[in-house]
């Protein structure tokens, strides 16, 4: 009869501890998958801010953007005639700088 009950009793105490770690790795679990689908909503957000911010930067880079607002509000002009290089040799340059 003790015999018997010992065994009960140990029978239901390991059920228990099953049962409590069991329980336990599913909250873990649930906890686990939530952190993940926040993670990968807020990568979804930032992804879509990239994106955004890609092309707003494309449009203010925009060629015909600069040159209008170059003519329009800084009153800038493009060149009429062609510039004119100068060609300056390496011996001149140190002769100057020897000055």
């Amino acid at each position: 009869m003790k015999k018997n009950l010992a065994y009960i009793i140990s029978v239901i105490v390991l059920f228990g501890i099953f049962t409590v770690v069991y329980v336990a790795n599913m909250i873990m679990i649930r906890n686990l998958t939530k952190k993940i689908d926040d993670g990968l909503l807020q990568y979804q957000i930032l992804l879509n801010e990239n994106k955004e911010l890609r092309t707003r930067y494309e449009s203010l880079i925009a060629k015909d953007r600069i040159v209008s607002i170059a003519t329009n509000q800084l009153g800038m002009v493009f060149p009429q005639e062609s510039p004119i290089i100068l060609q300056i040799s390496k011996q001149r340059i140190q002769s100057l700088e020897g000055n």
